[in-house]
């Protein structure tokens, strides 16, 4: 995993929590991040494959994220997250973050 920024600097702006169901098909948020989102927090039940950018669809050979881990990761405006499990379907949790 990358570099954390951090999390200190950073705060979950309020109602913006979304969970994304992972399964065998790629799933991607339903509500586009807010303009003032620089950071995501991702933190999924199972093991995950995810992509960002404006129109991410995750694939098996993507960035891995393991069950229970937790990552914090720079979007940009138009950004989409797109998430697909990796062995076993769960739930990933994103917040939407700002300084």
């Amino acid at each position: 995993m990358g570099t954390q920024p951090n999390q200190s600097v950073y705060r979950p702006i309020v109602g913006t929590g979304q969970n994304i169901t992972s399964s065998g098909t790629a799933a991607n948020n339903s509500t586009a991040f807010q303009a003032n989102t620089s950071i995501i927090r991702i933190a999924p039940t199972q093991a995950i494959r995810y992509r960002i950018g404006p129109s991410a669809v995750a694939v098996a050979t993507d960035t891995l994220l393991p069950a229970g881990a937790v990552e914090y990761v720079g979007i940009a405006k138009g950004d989409r997250l797109s998430v697909i499990q990796d062995s076993t379907g769960g739930t990933v949790s994103v917040t939407e973050m700002t300084r």
